[in-house]
């Protein structure tokens, strides 16, 4: 379970993510994009800011908030600034949720109503 914020995503080892997809380890090489020519450069920017980077500066460095915005609630579709992601670690074919506050709520209700509900476990033997 993992806690999605600006700030947890902007603190979430951004620069060794951004070294994973942009750094050939078998060629000892950094790939460069259409977009972003040094993406060495943005990586050694990105690992400047520490272990805590404001979330602004991070999305300065990378020219856009991709990599620090928290996202959508997978349940109600809503943008929100706290989510949480449930689940496998997101992959292809993953089974991963992501979550706001508000639906973790409604949820954690639904089921306190269905214990409520349901007639008392009998004792074990």
């Amino acid at each position: 379970m993992f806690l999605k914020t600006r700030q947890a995503n902007a603190a979430d080892r951004v620069a060794e993510r951004w070294k994973t997809i942009y750094y050939y380890r078998n060629r000892n090489k950094w790939m460069n994009t259409l977009v972003i020519s040094d993406t060495e450069s943005v990586y050694n920017q990105l690992a400047a800011l520490g272990p805590t980077p404001n979330p602004d500066d991070v999305d300065r460095i990378i020219g856009n908030d991709t990599w620090t915005d928290p996202g959508e609630c997978d349940e109600c579709g809503k943008p929100n600034a706290v989510l949480v992601e449930v689940g496998e670690l997101p992959d292809y074919e993953s089974c991963t949720a992501t979550i706001c506050t508000a639906c973790l709520e409604a949820a954690l209700k639904l089921a306190k109503d269905a214990q409520c509900d349901s007639p008392a476990a009998p004792p074990k033997p």
